[in-house]
């Protein structure tokens, strides 16, 4: 095997569309980092043309891949999924609304922290913004403001979308099932799970709204999590991200649980009675050479 080059050790694994990959213009494809609208934490995009991509980092310490002839020691997967640019404008109109005027899209989109955001007027069409904005038009300028009441009604036909796909497409979404255990699916917990999948991506105040204006109810499970075992979490870190933590209780506290007996066999009773003189523990056999 070859010596690995710098570009060896700094290729990904990524599963996307086709689209992507066959394409030969790099120019169409662009790699950038923005915040994520959800809390504004560092996150990685991609642009092709007028689509927009998500890309969603998997990894696992104790594992690399063999790419050809060549070991690739960073484990982890990337996965690029569709993303609507809808989303991730939300934070920059809420704070353009606070002035109390109409902007245009090209003043909205400014953050010196981010200059990888001009790519996203790009993505953004005029009739995708009014499901969010009004707009006012005026010679050849065209600016929006955000309304309120479009925005959740847009996040309200979001959630049933996202409901009726689980539900077409039988997709379990109640924790701890498996897809061998029976289980009927209620239209409200496809409801409840198409909230939280759309909530990743909104603020806590939005999903609040959206959950009222859903008619979802907050859920008692006390009798469903005493028979359900825990679940452990695992600790994840990514770019600026780090969830899960140690599941397990504290047990500085605890006291030390008592020896129960052990009721010997009589086979064992016959054995301490064997003369053992001579005879080598059976961990020798399995010891370093001297």
């Amino acid at each position: 095997m070859g010596k690995q080059t710098v570009e060896e050790a700094s290729q990904w694994l990524m599963i996307g569309p086709d689209s992507i990959f066959d394409s030969e213009d790099k120019e169409k494809r662009v790699l950038c980092k923005l915040p994520h609208p959800k809390n504004g934490f560092v996150s990685l995009f991609l642009f092709q043309e007028t689509k927009m991509f998500e890309v969603i980092k998997f990894e696992d310490k104790f594992r690399s891949w063999l790419v050809e002839d060549s070991v690739q020691s960073d484990g982890s997967l990337h996965l690029l999924t569709t993303f609507d640019p809808i989303f991730l404008i939300i934070p920059y109109l809420r704070k353009a609304v606070k002035e109390g005027r109409y902007m245009q899209l090209e003043d909205i989109l400014v953050d010196s922290a981010f200059p990888s955001l001009r790519h996203l007027e790009k993505a953004l069409s005029h009739e995708a913004l009014l499901h969010i904005c009004s707009s006012k038009q005026s010679a050849d300028i065209l600016a929006y403001k955000l309304d309120e009441e479009k925005l959740l009604a847009w996040l309200k036909r979001k959630v049933e979308n996202t409901a009726k796909h689980l539900s077409d497409s039988n997709t379990i979404v109640k924790p701890g099932m498996s897809a061998n255990f029976v289980h009927t699916t209620t239209q409200a917990e496809y409801l409840r799970a198409a909230h939280e999948f759309v909530s990743d991506y909104i603020s806590n105040n939005y999903s609040v709204k959206l959950k009222d204006s859903l008619g979802i109810k907050d859920k008692e499970n006390v009798k469903e999590t005493a028979i359900e075992p825990p679940s452990k979490k695992q600790k994840i870190a990514t770019d600026g991200v780090q969830s899960g933590g140690d599941y397990r209780a504290d047990k500085s506290d605890s006291k030390p649980a008592k020896k129960v007996p052990v009721k010997r066999t009589v086979a064992q009773a016959k054995l301490d009675k064997v003369d053992k003189k001579g005879m080598k523990n059976m961990s020798s056999f399995f010891g370093s050479k001297k």
